[in-house]
C-alpha cells in the first residue's frame, strides 16, 4: 500500500460549549517529526494527539493547530476578597498618615497579584478535551485519505518507470550472450598481442575465457529482474513501504553501475544510463511516500 507524506486537512465542529477548528499539515521526513499547538489549558492533551499521530501517520514532519472559540468559560473568574479587604485597609492607612486624598479605585486593587483569579471549570474542561479528540480524529482522518489519494497517483508512476525499467532490463538480457562474446574476442586480442612467437592456444583460450567470464552480467541482470519483482512485492502488499522502496532504489542502482563497469557494448551502456535515471527519479518520488 503506498501512502504519500505529503498533505492537509481543516476540519471546523460546532459544539454546544464551543467551536473547534484543527489544521493538520504533513510534509516528507524521515521520522515522524510533530509540532503541537494547543490552546494552554489543554497542553495535557498533547501525548494522547501524538500517539494518534504516530499510530496513524507513521511518519512525516506534521504541524498540528488547534483553535477553540467558547460558548461557555472554561475558567471562572473570582476575587479573593479577604485580599482586597487587607489591601484596602493597608491604602487606607497609607492615605490617612500621608493626607492622600485620591480615591481607592478598581484598577489600583486589580494590579495586585492573586486579587483576580480563575477557577477551571474541570466538567467543561473535560467535556471540551472529548470535543478536542473527536475533532481531531475527524481531521487526522480526512487528512489520511488525502495521503491514500495521492498515494494511489504515486503508485501509478511508480509503475509506469518499473515497466520502462524492465523493458530496459529485457534489451540488456538479450544481449548478454553478445557482451560476453565481445569481452571474449577482446580480452583474446590483447592476449595474443602480449605474447611471444610461441603462443599456447590452448592455454590462451582459456585465460581469455576465465576473464571474459568476471566482466560476464548474467547475474547482474537476474537481480535486477529480482529487485523489480521484488519492488512490485512491496509496493502491493506492505506497509509502510517508503523505507524499503528507498533501499531497493539503491539496489537498482547498484546493479545497473556494475554492469556499465562490465561492459563496452554501445548499447548495453545508453540502457545503462537510461536505467539509471529512471531509477533516480524512482527515488525521488520514493522520499514522497511513507
Amino acid at each position: 500500500m503506498i501512502k504519500s507524506m505529503t498533505g492537509y486537512s481543516k476540519i471546523i465542529e460546532n459544539y454546544e460549549d464551543c467551536s473547534i477548528k484543527i489544521e493538520i499539515k504533513s510534509l516528507n521526513s524521515k521520522f515522524l517529526d510533530a509540532k503541537i499547538k494547543l490552546p494552554k489549558l489543554f497542553n495535557h492533551l498533547e501525548i494522547k494527539i501524538l500517539s494518534m499521530l504516530r499510530e496513524k501517520l507513521v511518519r512525516g514532519k506534521v504541524d498540528v493547530y488547534v483553535d477553540i472559540t467558547y460558548n461557555k468559560t472554561p475558567k471562572i473568574p473570582k476575587i479573593n476578597n479577604l485580599m482586597v479587604n487587607e489591601i484596602v485597609t493597608i491604602l487606607n492607612d497609607l492615605k490617612n498618615r500621608h493626607g492622600i486624598n485620591d480615591d481607592i479605585k478598581i484598577e489600583h486593587l486589580l494590579k495586585f497579584d492573586d486579587v483576580l483569579f480563575f477557577e477551571e471549570n474541570e466538567e467543561l474542561e473535560e467535556t471540551i478535551s472529548n470535543y478536542i479528540l473527536k475533532t481531531f480524529m475527524l481531521s487526522i482522518s480526512k487528512l489520511d485519505q488525502m495521503r491514500i489519494f495521492e498515494g494511489d497517483m504515486l503508485k501509478n508512476d511508480l509503475l509506469e518507470k518499473l515497466d520502462k525499467l524492465k523493458q530496459l532490463v529485457k534489451s540488456i538480457d538479450l544481449k548478454k550472450d553478445a557482451v560476453l562474446i565481445e569481452n571474449y574476442e577482446k580480452i583474446k586480442t590483447k592476449i595474443q598481442s602480449l605474447m611471444t612467437n610461441t603462443i599456447d592456444h590452448e592455454r590462451l583460450y582459456q585465460e581469455a575465457a576465465i576473464n571474459a567470464e568476471k566482466m560476464d552480467i548474467e547475474e547482474e541482470v537476474t537481480r535486477l529482474k529480482s529487485h523489480i519483482t521484488h519492488f512490485l512485492n512491496i509496493i502491493e502488499h506492505e506497509f509502510p513501504v517508503g523505507k524499503k522502496l528507498d533501499f531497493m532504489c539503491q539496489e537498482l542502482f547498484r546493479e545497473l553501475n556494475t554492469i556499465g563497469s562490465k561492459t563496452g557494448n554501445t548499447e548495453v551502456i545508453e540502457a545503462v544510463v537510461e536505467g539509471k535515471n529512471i531509477v533516480d527519479k524512482l527515488r525521488e518520488q520514493v522520499q514522497n511516500i511513507v
